[in-house]
């Protein structure tokens, strides 16, 4: 990822980052699903409301600022420029499986069941992107 070796970021750091933006996204993508704001989170898969506009990702790049920064991993500011370059990138990318007629590395039963059936896993931070993926 370009945005994060050239951001001054020790490289040692960069798996605690990756962890981070896959936390700051399906947290933000349960926080609507569980929030009563499945309509976002339809909005986006849909491709109705693109990647960059959407609520999920404002909320998961806020997120990931936050978080960057209080642990004092990156400013704030290179947080956001990082998180606005990534972020809708990989939200484009779980919009196309998701819309993908044969969804070989998708499961987003098993995504919702995360959110909705209340997965300890997702809430206490060990959530990871491959949890998007059939195993």
């Amino acid at each position: 990822m370009a945005p994060l070796q050239s951001s001054g970021v020790d490289p040692k750091q960069h798996e605690n980052i990756f962890q981070e933006i896959t936390h700051s996204i399906l947290i933000s993508l349960g926080r609507h699903l569980t929030g009563g704001k499945v309509g976002d989170v339809g909005s986006l898969l849909n491709g109705s409301v693109a990647p960059e506009t959407s609520p999920i990702n404002r909320e998961a790049i806020s997120a990931f600022e936050n978080r960057m920064s209080d642990q004092g991993y990156m400013s704030r500011e290179i947080a956001r420029s990082f998180s606005t370059a990534v972020f809708p990138d990989i939200l484009k990318n779980l919009v196309k499986k998701s819309n993908d007629p044969n969804p070989a590395g998708l499961d987003l039963p098993g995504i919702l069941s995360h959110f909705v059936g209340g997965s300890e896993r997702l809430w206490n931070g060990e959530a990871h992107l491959s949890d998007i993926e059939k195993k």
